[in-house]
C-alpha cells in the first residue's frame, strides 16, 4: 500500500494529450463505437477477474478514443481499477475528474462514496508509510497473453472483355484460387515490479505469421522488447531495447535508449538514441533526439520543443526541429504538432486536432493534417535512380543534389475532418462528419517521370448509434457515406449489431454495401457481410470465429467482372497473470 502514495502522480486527463499523431483520427463513428464496446467488454471482464492493470489499459483505450457512448462509464470504472491495483492517489484523481466531467452522471453518487473511502485509505496509508520505511520491495507481477489465429480465404474472379474491332466474340476469363492460408501467433508479456521509489517493467511483444501458400515466406515481427524504470524519488525515467516513440521527432519503432529527467513538477528534459526499425528495409538509419517538455496539467498548456538528427548508411538525412502543444480541461482536448526539416528547408508535418464536449452531451471534433508522404528523406531519391548504394549516389552527385531529387519525388498530403455526435435519447445518438483528402503529385527525377496528384476527395457521412436496445450492452451502428472524387463518385452504407448472450457468448454481425461510378462509365457494386462469434472460457481464454464474404460486380464499356471472396478466421487468446 505504501507504494500507492505518489503525490507526483500525473493527472489522468494527461492520457488524452499523448504526443504524436492521433491513431484514431481516421476512424468513423461506427468504428469508434465498435472499438469502445470491445474495450469495455474486456475491461469489465478484467475487473471481474481482479486484473487491475489489464482493466486500466483497456479503459485507457476507451478514454483515448474520441468521445463515445462508453466514455462516461470508463471514467468511473478506471478509478475502481486503480484502487484494485493499489494506486490510491491516481484513483482519487480519476474520481475527481469524473465528478468534474459528469457531475450529474449516473455513477456520480457511487463515485462520491468511493472518493470519500479512498481519501480515508490514503490518510491511513500515509500513516503506515512513516512506520514502514525500509520495507522490503514487492515481488514481480507478470501479465500478458498468447494468441493464435488461423486465416484462410478463397477467391473466384470472372472477367468478360469486349472483342477487338472487327470481331464478335467476347473474351471470358475465370480464375479460382486460395489467396490466404496463414497462422498468426502473438505473444505479449509484461513483468512489473514496484517499490517505494521505483517502478520497473520488462515488456516483450512478438508476432509470427506462418504462411502455408506456395511461394510465400513466413514472417517474424519482434514489435517490442525493452526494459524500463521510473524513479519517483529522483525524477528519472529510462528505457532500453526495441520500443516505439511518438514524440521528440521520433515517430516510429526503434532499437535504442531513451530517458528523461524531471527538473521540477512542471518541466522535464528528454533524450533518445537509436536505430529505426523498418522491416525488410535495406537501409541502416541512426538518430538522436533531445527535447524539453512542459508537463501537461489540467487547464494548463503543455508543450515540448525538440531537435533530432538522422543518418542513412552514413549519409546525413533528417535534421528536424519541432514543437508539440497540448491542452485539456473538463470539456475539451487539443493537440498540435509542427515538424520542420532544416536539411530540406520545408515543413514535414503540420497538424492540429481538437475535441469539445458541450453541455447536453454534444461532442464535436476537428482535425487538420498536412505532411510529406513519405516524410522527407534522401531515400526518396532512390526511386528515380539505377540500383546502387545511397552513399555512392551521394558521392557522384553531391548531398545538395541528392536532397533536391529526394524533395522532387516526395508527395504531400492534406487531410481535414470535422464532425459531431449528439444524444437524442438515453439510448440513441446521431452523428455527422465531413472529411477531405488530397494527395499531391511529384516532379520528374532521373528515371522517374512526373506523376499527377490524386486531386481532392470529399466524404460526407451520417450515423446513428443505439445502445441497450433489446439486450443489455447491445449496440447497433448504422452509417451512410457519400464520396466525391475527381474520377469517381460513390456511396457506402453499413450496419453493425453486436450483443452478449449468457455472459460468455459475444456475437458481432456486420453488413456493408458500396457502389461506385467512375468517369469511364464503369460501375462497381460491392456487398460485404460478416458474422463473428466469441466465447469466454474459464475467465482467461477467449475463442473467436469469423466468417465473411465480399461479392463485387463491375459493369461498363471497358469490361464486365464478377468476383467472390469467402474468408474464415478463428483462434483463441489466453490472458494470464
Amino acid at each position: 500500500m505504501v507504494s500507492a502514495i505518489t503525490p507526483d502522480a500525473p493527472s489522468p486527463a494527461a492520457r488524452q494529450a499523448e504526443p504524436g499523431p492521433s491513431p484514431t483520427q481516421g476512424l468513423d463513428a461506427g468504428e469508434i463505437e465498435r472499438r469502445a464496446q470491445t474495450y469495455m467488454r474486456d475491461a469489465q471482464q478484467a475487473l471481474g477477474d481482479r486484473l487491475g492493470v489489464k482493466a486500466i489499459a483497456k479503459l485507457n483505450d476507451i478514454l483515448n478514443l474520441p468521445p463515445n457512448s462508453r466514455s462516461r462509464t470508463a471514467q468511473a470504472l478506471i478509478g475502481q481499477a486503480r484502487e484494485m491495483s493499489g494506486e490510491l492517489t491516481r484513483a482519487r484523481a480519476e474520481y475527481q475528474l469524473y465528478l468534474k466531467l459528469y457531475p450529474e452522471g449516473e455513477e456520480a453518487a457511487s463515485v462520491r462514496e468511493r472518493l470519500a473511502a479512498v481519501d480515508q485509505q490514503i490518510k491511513q496509508a500515509r500513516g503506515e508509510a512513516r512506520v514502514a520505511r525500509g520495507a522490503a520491495p514487492s515481488g514481480w507481477m507478470i501479465n500478458g497473453g498468447v494468441s493464435q489465429y488461423y486465416y484462410t480465404g478463397k477467391s473466384q474472379i470472372e472477367v468478360i472483355t469486349p472483342p477487338p474491332p472487327g470481331q464478335l466474340d467476347f473474351n471470358k476469363d475465370t480464375l479460382s484460387l486460395t489467396d490466404q492460408k496463414a497462422l498468426m501467433t502473438t505473444v505479449d508479456i509484461l513483468a512489473r515490479k514496484r517499490d517505494e521509489t521505483t517502478d520497473t517493467r520488462l515488456v516483450f511483444r512478438d508476432a509470427h505469421t506462418a504462411n502455408f501458400l506456395p511461394g510465400q515466406k513466413n514472417r517474424e515481427r519482434l514489435n517490442a522488447a525493452y526494459f524500463e524504470q521510473t524513479n519517483k524519488e529522483i525524477g528519472t525515467f529510462f528505457r532500453a531495447g526495441r520500443q516505439t516513440a511518438s514524440s521528440g521527432g521520433i515517430f516510429n519503432r526503434f532499437d535504442g535508449v531513451m530517458g528523461s529527467y524531471n527538473l521540477n513538477p512542471e518541466w522535464k528534459v528528454n533524450a533518445a538514441f537509436g536505430y529505426p526499425v523498418e522491416f525488410n528495409s535495406p537501409y541502416e538509419k541512426t538518430f538522436y533526439s533531445v527535447s524539453a517538455e512542459r508537463i501537461p496539467q489540467l487547464e494548463k498548456i503543455g508543450f515540448s520543443t525538440y531537435y533530432m538528427q538522422q543518418t542513412v548508411d552514413g549519409v546525413p538525412d533528417r535534421q528536424a526541429v519541432g514543437i508539440e502543444s497540448r491542452y485539456f480541461d473538463t470539456h475539451s482536448t487539443y493537440y498540435g504538432l509542427l515538424d520542420y526539416d532544416l536539411a530540406f528547408a520545408g515543413i514535414n508535418i503540420l497538424m492540429a486536432q481538437g475535441n469539445w464536449r458541450i453541455d447536453g452531451g454534444t461532442n464535436i471534433f476537428a482535425y487538420y493534417d498536412y505532411r510529406k508522404s513519405p516524410p522527407y528523406s534522401v531515400i526518396n531519391a532512390m526511386a528515380g535512380e539505377n540500383p546502387q548504394p545511397i552513399a555512392d549516389l551521394k558521392q557522384n552527385i553531391g548531398l545538395d543534389e541528392l536532397r533536391r531529387r529526394a524533395a522532387t519525388l516526395t508527395t504531400e498530403s492534406n487531410m481535414f475532418a470535422v464532425g459531431l455526435t449528439h444524444p437524442i435519447t438515453e439510448r440513441w445518438q446521431l452523428g455527422a462528419d465531413y472529411r477531405l483528402a488530397a494527395i499531391g503529385g511529384t516532379g520528374a527525377s532521373g528515371n522517374m517521370p512526373a506523376q499527377p496528384g490524386s486531386g481532392t476527395s470529399h466524404v460526407y457521412s451520417a450515423q446513428a448509434i443505439g445502445n441497450n436496445l433489446w439486450l443489455d450492452n447491445d449496440v447497433v451502428v448504422a452509417i451512410g457515406s457519400t464520396i466525391r472524387a475527381p474520377t469517381y463518385g460513390g456511396q457506402s452504407y453499413g450496419v453493425t449489431y453486436a450483443f452478449t448472450l449468457f455472459d460468455k457468448w459475444r456475437i458481432d454481425s456486420n453488413l456493408r454495401y458500396y457502389t461506385q461510378f467512375d468517369n469511364q462509365e464503369q460501375q462497381q457494386n460491392r456487398l460485404s457481410p460478416s458474422l463473428k462469434l466469441g466465447y469466454r472460457w474459464k475467465d482467461s481464454v477467449t475463442f473467436e470465429l469469423e466468417a465473411g464474404a465480399e461479392i463485387v460486380n463491375e459493369d461498363g464499356p471497358q469490361r464486365q467482372m464478377t468476383s467472390k471472396r469467402n474468408y474464415v478466421w478463428g483462434g483463441y487468446r489466453w490472458d494470464f497473470r
